[in-house]
């Protein structure tokens, strides 16, 4: 065999010539049909394999995606790309959460190709023992999504206050919290926070290759208190230009990085690039506020992220500038959202205020505020450590009478 070979699963003849001739005989194009998982790395373990071609269809898209998780999880050194003949967002999600590295399709410039192949052969994940702290500290890591359909709605505050009030363990480096603003309108929180910073969200989608701790340290300053804030610039406001697979790669490395992670998408509206952020969100805090004309706007989307299956599994609605004098009660208003309700926030327009045009935190105005000790609640009730589940845990609270 060649230097580098390619191994292509699923793949129909025709696909199978077209990346023999993209790749004009740089890379040896190994056809596997339909193989088993077990054939398919005792493959992989006699070639020199840089990646494998999956392709995907809709009637076989359970099969085909079960088939990469597996070759990810039993050869994570070795990439995996998802084929279909388009980039339609429900195979894309499937790809993506299966674990492929990125996606292509028959329309993808021959040079594209080319240059993926290269890349990714040259950029491989280091070997299992180089990589258990930073696959452990991974899977630790966690994304909180805040989202209100309005552009008006005020996520901004609230996802300063969340971020401030994460819980880290006693040995956490403060660095663990990042707040990534991407709503709308773009830079309220730099603007909070009177920051002018020099690297944004989109620097850090066109940097995805060279992203390392060393990079971050640099690029996103800490802020006061340990936070650092990775946002829109104000001009930045085309996030369609941002492919699916792209914000996948972010988010799986920023997740290495980063323990505790807070996703501003106040405003954004219902879109590709939303669904992409959705699904590879761990917990998602809705805001909504009691006025009809906010319930039916967020209602709206609501549903439509439902149809599309897109909500994650922890979905929780928040009411935002509360008063409980005056109808519907939040409780009612969770109802209606078909949604576990997380709590209420007080109007405290002043405070708000003062936030926005000082930078002066909640919590650094008054250590009672009222706002503040409301997040700090919601905050100590959906980021309890879940209760130890195992044998080990169950025996020992046996014996302790528990």
């Amino acid at each position: 065999m060649t230097a580098e070979t390619i191994l292509a699963a699923f793949v129909t003849a025709r696909y199978q010539n077209w990346l023999r001739t993209s790749l004009q005989g740089e890379c040896e194009v190994v056809d596997t049909t339909e193989p088993s998982l077990e054939d398919l790395v005792r493959l992989l373990d006699s070639t020199t394999t840089s990646l494998i071609v999956v392709e995907l269809d809709r009637d076989r898209i359970g099969r085909q995606a079960s088939l990469i998780e597996g070759l990810v999880a039993a050869r994570p050194a070795v990439a995996v790309v998802a084929l279909a003949d388009d980039a339609e967002t429900g195979l894309v999600l499937a790809a993506m959460r299966a674990g492929a590295r990125d996606f292509i399709t028959p329309a993808s410039r021959t040079s594209e190709l080319t240059g993926l192949i290269r890349r990714l052969a040259t950029s491989r994940a280091p070997e299992p023992d180089a990589t258990d702290a930073t696959d452990l500290r991974r899977s630790e890591s966690s994304i909180t999504a805040i989202y209100g359909a309005r552009p008006g709605t005020d996520t901004v505050t609230f996802a300063l206050q969340l971020a401030r009030c994460q819980p880290h363990r006693r040995n956490d480096p403060p660095e663990d919290v990042l707040l990534i603003d991407l709503g709308m309108p773009t830079g309220e929180v730099v603007d909070c926070l009177g920051t002018e910073p020099e690297f944004g969200f989109l620097d850090a989608v066109a940097n995805l290759r060279r992203l390392d701790q060393q990079m971050l340290d640099g690029a996103i300053p800490r802020q006061d208190g340990g936070l650092r804030v990775l946002a829109l610039m104000p001009d930045d406001d085309d996030l369609g230009k941002v492919s699916s697979a792209e914000l996948y790669l972010l988010l799986g490395t920023l997740r290495r990085y980063y323990r505790r992670i807070i996703v501003n998408l106040g405003g954004v509206p219902d879109s590709e690039f939303l669904h992409v952020m959705l699904a590879n969100a761990d917990r998602l805090i809705w805001i909504v506020e009691q006025s009809v004309s906010s319930c039916r706007q967020n209602l709206s989307v609501l549903r439509k992220l439902r149809d599309a299956e897109i909500l994650p599994a922890e979905t929780h609605l928040l009411v935002d500038r509360y008063d409980k004098r005056v109808p519907p009660r939040a409780d009612a208003l969770a109802e209606n959202f078909g949604l576990p309700l997380a709590g209420v926030l007080p109007a405290n327009e002043q405070a708000r205020l003062l936030l926005r045009n000082t930078g002066k935190m909640l919590d650094q105005q008054n250590k009672r505020e009222p706002y503040h000790r409301a997040v700090c609640r919601l905050n100590g009730q959906l980021f309890r450590p879940a209760a130890p589940t195992g044998l080990l845990s169950r025996l020992k609270q046996t014996l302790v009478g528990g």
